[in-house]
């Protein structure tokens, strides 16, 4: 069975959980409304990531072998989406950001 996560069932699914964890955290305190912004960014982060992995595979969500397999597929992209996260945070932090001394542009005056 092939589900279309990119539908008007589903972005209406996920539109109705994003309002009612607005609604929910609508009453708490400040932090709790910065948990709450983490919260929805990471479902919508979620929801596209499943739309991008599901969208030109087969996922049969009928059988357990069907959900175990898709389940196996999601959290394995999840996985490598991570580690690039983190080599690409690495690479940058290595990287040496001090500027030159010797740049010629930095080092002109206006006359």
């Amino acid at each position: 069975m092939n589900f279309d996560l990119f539908s008007n069932t589903g972005l209406l699914i996920l539109g109705l959980v994003i309002v009612g964890l607005f609604l929910l955290f609508e009453v708490k305190k400040f932090k709790h409304k910065v948990f709450l912004f983490f919260l929805i960014a990471l479902i919508i982060f979620m929801y596209f990531g499943a739309v991008s992995v599901f969208k030109n595979r087969s996922a049969d969500f009928t059988s357990f072998d069907g959900v175990k397999e898709s389940a196996n597929l999601y959290f394995s992209w999840m996985v490598y989406a991570v580690k690039n996260v983190v080599q690409i945070t690495s690479n940058v932090l290595k990287m040496d950001w001090t500027p030159y001394e010797n740049n010629s542009s930095l080092n002109k005056t206006k006359r």
